[in-house]
C-alpha cells in the first residue's frame, strides 16, 4: 500500500466512477483500476462494488475511507512541518474547545494567529467536553480543551485551571440573591442537566455527587443553547459556571448562587493525542492558546484559579 493507492482510492470514493477518478488524477482508467486492484489485494477486502452507473463503496470501503484520508492528511502535514522554519509557521491546526472556552478566548486566538502567521490555516470547533475527546482521538482536532478529562492511555492532559460551579436559574426560582446554596438543597429544585455520561462529567470530578445530580434531574439536554433557553423560560435550574451563562447573568435575566457543602469545581485541561506528535504549527498554536487562557484569568475575564 502506498500513497498512489490511497490517492486513487479517495478519488474513486469521492467521484463514484473510475472514469471520473481517472480524469481527476489525469491517469488512464486501466492505471486507476490497477492501483485499486493492488490496494484491495494488500488489504484482503473489496472496497467497491460495481453498479450500472459507477461504483459503490462496500462497508469495508466506508471504513477505510477515514483511514486513507487521515493518512494522507498526516503526510501532507508532516511535509509542511518539515519545510517550516523558525519564524514561518505554516500548515493547518484544528482545535476543539468547550463553548465557555471559545466565548473567552476564541476570537483572540483567531485574531492572534491570523495576524502573526497568515499562512497558518486554523480551524476552531465548538463542542462539549465529551466531543472534544472524540475529536482529538479521531484526528479531527490536533488539540482540545476539555473539563474533567481523564483518559491517560489515549491522551496527554495538562491541567490549566479550576473553576467553581454555581447554581443558575431565573431569579423567580432562585430568589433575587447571590447567597450560597447547600448541595442537598439544590437537589430539591427543578434541576436540568446535560445528558448523562461523558458530557455530564464536565460538571464535577466527584462521581458520587454527579450520580446524585443525575438521579434528581427532571430534564436532560445535550446542548448549551437549549439549556440556556430552558433556563430563560423558567423551566428549571442547572449547575454550571458563570462563564457559560454570562449574558443572562449580566442583564439580570438569570441569577447565580455559589454551591457549598460540598463545593463543586472542575478542572480544565489541554488535551493532546498520545499517538501523534505535534507539528511546528501545533506547538505554536498550543503555546498561544495556553497564553491567552492564562491571561484571561489574570485580567479577571475568567473567574477561575490557575494551576501551576
Amino acid at each position: 500500500m502506498n500513497t498512489r493507492h490511497l490517492t486513487c482510492f479517495l478519488a474513486i470514493y469521492e467521484e463514484r466512477t473510475i472514469s471520473a477518478a481517472a480524469e481527476r488524477l489525469r491517469l488512464s482508467v486501466s492505471a486507476i483500476s490497477h492501483h485499486l486492484s493492488n490496494l484491495e489485494q494488500d488489504l484482503g477486502v473489496r472496497l467497491f462494488t460495481r453498479e450500472r452507473r459507477g461504483v459503490k463503496p462496500t462497508a469495508d470501503g466506508d471504513r477505510f475511507h477515514a483511514h486513507a484520508r487521515f493518512i494522507l492528511d498526516a503526510m501532507r502535514s508532516a511535509e509542511r512541518d518539515m519545510r517550516a522554519t523558525g519564524s514561518d509557521v505554516t500548515g493547518a491546526v484544528s482545535i476543539s474547545m468547550a463553548t465557555s472556552v471559545i466565548r473567552v478566548v476564541g476570537f483572540d486566538l483567531v485574531r492572534r494567529i491570523s495576524g502573526e502567521h497568515a499562512d497558518l490555516r486554523l480551524t476552531v470547533n465548538e463542542a462539549l467536553s465529551s466531543t472534544v475527546l472524540g475529536d482529538v482521538q479521531s484526528g479531527k482536532a490536533d488539540l482540545g480543551i476539555a473539563f474533567n478529562a481523564h483518559a491517560p492511555d489515549l491522551f496527554r492532559i495538562t491541567p490549566i485551571l479550576t473553576e467553581d460551579m454555581v447554581l443558575v436559574g431565573q431569579p423567580g426560582l432562585l430568589g433575587d440573591t447571590g447567597a450560597e446554596v447547600a448541595f442537598d438543597a439544590l437537589l430539591e429544585m427543578p434541576l436540568i442537566l446535560l445528558a448523562q455520561g461523558l458530557s455530564a462529567q464536565a460538571l464535577t470530578r466527584n462521581r458520587r455527587l454527579l450520580k446524585r445530580l443525575e438521579d434528581c434531574a427532571r430534564l436532560q439536554v445535550n446542548s448549551v443553547q437549549t439549556m440556556n433557553a430552558c433556563l430563560l423560560a423558567g423551566l428549571g435550574v442547572t449547575v454550571g459556571t458563570r462563564q457559560i451563562f454570562s449574558e443572562g447573568l449580566a442583564d439580570g435575566r438569570l441569577q447565580a448562587r455559589p454551591i457549598v457543602a460540598p463545593r463543586l469545581d472542575r478542572v480544565m485541561g489541554l488535551v493532546e493525542p498520545r499517538d501523534r506528535g505535534p507539528t511546528h504549527a501545533v506547538e505554536y498554536a498550543r503555546a498561544t492558546l495556553v497564553e491567552l487562557i492564562r491571561a484571561s484569568v489574570k485580567d479577571g475575564r475568567w473567574q477561575a484559579e490557575l494551576i501551576g
